[in-house]
């Protein structure tokens, strides 16, 4: 025969597990939602356990995949950034929004080569997106030492978009090593 204790004791133990059986954990929607309010908050590592956590529910969530490849990059982890930025693109995510992350991270690796292979040719719907993907792909071919490459992608950059910083940055550098000085401050 139980005590009145042990009969207490497996009734809160039941009670607590009914309880937390109820609340069936948060949806993927809302650990996504509660991962960017911490990434507006700066805190990476609370996002990216949200994001985690949203991923292992639902694997397919292309929004969770980007904004986890992001949060690896600004966390420094290029190479895990690398691999959640694929996966976001072979989940449907904007190849425009993604892309321009990819090469950061490939860069972020030292692999411009692998930049320059994948990226430097990859057309996007985005003046904006293909400004800053092209910038990148003029700093990969910077980084190879190839700078007739680098001033082709940069002044590609800035055809897509004029004003972008990426562009001019580019072509500022590629003024400083042409030796112009002067160039490259009226640039900057």
């Amino acid at each position: 025969m139980k005590t009145p204790r042990q009969i207490l004791r497996t009734a809160v133990v039941f009670a607590f597990a009914i309880l937390l059986a109820s609340c069936g954990g948060e949806s993927p929607e809302k650990m996504v939602a509660s991962a960017k309010a911490y990434l507006a908050k700066n805190e990476l590592r609370s996002a990216a356990i949200q994001l985690r956590n949203a991923l292992q529910a639902a694997p397919e969530n292309a929004e969770a995949r980007f904004l986890y490849g992001t949060t690896l990059l600004e966390a420094g982890d290029p190479v895990s950034a690398e691999k959640e930025l694929r996966r976001a693109l072979e989940h449907g995510y904007s190849p425009d929004i993604v892309y321009p992350l990819l090469a950061r991270a490939l860069l972020e690796q030292g692999a411009p080569d692998k930049v320059i292979g994948e990226l430097a040719n990859r057309p996007l719907g985005s003046p904006d997106a293909q400004a800053e993907l092209l910038g990148l792909v003029g700093d990969a071919y910077l980084r190879t030492r190839k700078l007739e490459e680098a001033r082709a992608a940069f002044k590609a950059a800035a055809s897509a978009k004029s004003d972008s910083p990426k562009a001019q940055l580019g072509q500022a550098w590629i003024k400083v090593m042409d030796g112009d000085l002067k160039a490259a401050r009226r640039i900057t």
